[in-house]
């Protein structure tokens, strides 16, 4: 819940003994928060005012120089006071223009109070409205947890959440799913359903598009309706830091008031709740399906009839052909901007659950799916009576719509799919699903931009190292060729290693080399020395370049 209940210093114009008052200058300040009233008695009163407060004054403490006012306007502005109230016609006759003028430039508040309102009695008024007001909101506030409460208790959805803020602002209103895509359109009357309809849609999408905007901020938009403009007001649903909705109001009658928006904003992470009840139950079901698919994917066989068994609750026929296809966000690791792992771990996990949801309202064709760490493991089917080229359609649409949707969650820099093989027997789907993290690490690590998606069918030299019976003498091979550089860097803390792929991937440059890894220049001219000298490694015999690249690639692909 917000930590303040606020009162804009605009509301106290309407009591009673602020009938008279008028707004002499910065009238765009008017919405100021009022927390309380002080009396300006003297002219250094700078050291003493509050953020909120508004100060009464007769100017009597300025009334020999009123132009010293205008140097203070602009510090009671920057200690957050929220306006002030002069009584003219006893000390001075009017506030003079250059101060007005600085008012107004800075948006400070200057309001000339009543003649026969004594300051005693425009303070205990005043209090009593902040008060009262901010005991209203609060029991407006409470009674609307209460509902929303009730609603949770009751399994209740959007459709009744809806309902209810539509009680509140009495507007039309729509309700954001941002984690599973789906939104709820209330409008109160068939009117106002038929004239916003399309407007619906592109609000949806233009929001979902739109940049982050701060934590607990609401947003404040135009559309235009019937040739005139209607405001959008936009309040986020967020729990925990996290963004996971967001309720959409149309303020058709202009009467939405600061203190319902500030209502349904103070309990926005109550519906939140709900989207995250959901994303438990889908996590729930992910842990099963994972389950299953381990099982399934396993070499042995024991093991994968387990699954089998389970086929029909999953969906799975055994009878048809499959493939494996592996989403990896690993490299998400790498970039993180998130302060601490469990946040990453959250958000990925969150972006997965978005792919898979909008995978199955989007493909037409059947697969399982399950999510696990940074990575998103599929099995797609084919029916027998397809043909090879149906079934290789199949495959291509299911990846290419998996990548689109990755770049809608703007992940796509981060994304790589790997294809294995169709397989026909049961027991090869771990051989499949093998030869896809094969694809994905291979792709992960190529120097080539671009690639994204990748078939293990086109990997020529490099299906190689994915043969599982291969990859020990593969590894076994680069830590020999290796071996030197790694005792060297673990005993001396040479960075032998990172000064050699820099030598390779800047063509043998050494001046490139210095640049690449932010060495001196002399410093990388004494490491290509002591690579010479003591490991006896020359670097531009064609042979041994061969060897060390060759040995960099397989800890690259393989590690």
């Amino acid at each position: 819940m917000p930590k303040k209940l606020r009162v804009q210093l605009k509301e106290i114009l309407s009591i009673s003994l602020m009938g008279d008052a008028e707004i002499l200058a910065g009238k765009n300040g008017i919405e100021n928060e009022i927390t309380s009233v002080n009396v300006m008695e003297v002219p250094d009163i700078i050291d003493w005012v509050r953020p909120g407060e508004f100060l009464l004054t007769t100017a009597y403490p300025l009334s020999t120089n009123i132009e010293t006012l205008n140097s203070l306007i602009p510090m009671l502005k920057s200690r957050g006071v929220c306006g002030l109230g002069i009584k003219t016609k006893r000390y001075i006759d009017q506030v003079p223009e250059e101060v007005l003028n600085t008012a107004n430039k800075l948006d400070f508040p200057i309001i000339r109070l009543p003649q026969e309102a004594s300051f005693g009695d425009l303070i205990r008024e005043i209090l009593s409205y902040i008060v009262g007001e901010q005991t209203r909101l609060l029991e407006q506030i409470n009674a609307f947890s209460d509902q929303v409460k009730a609603i949770m208790f009751q399994r209740g959805g959007m459709d009744e959440f809806a309902r209810l803020i539509f009680s509140v602002v009495r507007s039309p209103l729509v309700i954001t799913d941002d984690i599973f895509n789906r939104h709820t359109f209330y409008a109160g009357s068939e009117e106002w359903e038929a004239k916003l309809k399309n407007i619906v849609e592109k609000a949806v999408w233009e929001v979902e598009k739109a940049p982050a905007y701060s934590l607990n901020k609401v947003r404040v938009e135009q559309d235009v309706i019937d040739g005139e403009n209607v405001r959008r007001i936009t309040i986020t649903t967020l729990y925990d830091n996290m963004q996971y909705g967001k309720i959409i109001i149309w303020d058709v009658d202009k009467r939405v008031t600061d203190g319902e928006i500030f209502t349904i904003q103070s309990e926005s992470s109550l519906i939140a709740l709900n989207t995250i009840t959901r994303i438990t139950i889908a996590e729930r079901e992910n842990v099963h399906r994972t389950n299953f698919i381990e099982q399934l994917l396993s070499e042995d066989p024991e093991i994968q009839g387990k699954a089998i068994a389970d086929a029909d609750f999953f969906n799975f026929r055994p009878d048809l052909e499959h493939q494996c296809i592996v989403l990896s966000l690993n490299k998400a690791k790498e970039k993180r901007t998130v302060r601490d792992d469990a946040c990453l771990v959250r958000l990925i996990s969150t972006v997965m659950l978005r792919i898979d949801q909008q995978l199955q309202r989007s493909y037409q064709f059947r697969y399982i799916s399950a999510n696990k760490s940074s990575e998103m493991v599929f099995v797609i089917d084919f029916e027998n009576y397809w043909n090879d080229n149906n079934k290789e359609h199949a495959c291509n649409q299911f990846t290419e719509l998996l990548y689109t949707i990755a770049k809608r969650e703007k992940v796509e820099d981060l994304a790589y799919i790997g294809v294995g093989t169709r397989v026909s027997d049961n027991l090869r789907l771990n051989e499949s699903y093998l030869q896809a993290k094969h694809v994905v690490k291979v792709l992960e690590n190529s120097n080539s931009n671009g690639m994204h998606i990748g078939s293990y069918e086109d990997l020529g030299l490099l299906k190689l190292f994915g043969q599982p019976e291969l990859r020990k003498q593969f590894l076994e091979y680069a830590d020999s060729i290796l071996a030197p550089v790694y005792i060297y860097d673990e005993n001396k803390n040479g960075q032998l290693l990172l000064t050699i792929k820099a030598y390779f991937d800047c063509g043998g440059n050494l001046k490139d080399v210095s640049e690449k890894i932010f060495t001196h220049y002399n410093t990388i001219v004494y490491r290509m020395n002591r690579i010479r000298d003591v490991l006896k490694i020359d670097l531009r015999d064609p042979e041994t370049a061969f060897n060390i690249q060759l040995a960099l690639r397989i800890k690259e692909i393989l590690v």
